[in-house]
């Protein structure tokens, strides 16, 4: 079985992500993608954009609940339709 696990850093424009994965349970997690960008807030949306091998990513995302603590967010997979809801804690 694999598991993923991520964590998003954000500043005030900006955000990395790292991206961990273990084959077997996720105490041995090893980072496999690390992604750096920048980001903006529009109402209810943040539009974040990323640059990969030269390429610029661009994705846009719902917020559905932001407090002090708190950022949850939604969004559609352009695949298949699947809602990808992820949840965001300060630490």
């Amino acid at each position: 079985m694999r598991i993923s696990k991520g964590t998003a850093i954000f500043t005030a424009t900006t955000i990395k992500t790292l991206e961990y994965e273990s084959e077997y349970d996720g105490a041995n997690c090893v980072l496999f993608a690390e992604l750096n960008g920048t980001y903006t807030r529009s109402g209810s949306t943040l539009n974040f954009s990323f640059s990969l091998g030269g390429t610029t990513i661009e994705k846009s995302v719902e917020i559905i609940k932001l407090t002090s603590t708190t950022l949850e967010t939604k969004d559609v997979d352009e695949d298949n339709g699947e809602i990808i809801v992820d949840t965001f804690t300060r630490q």
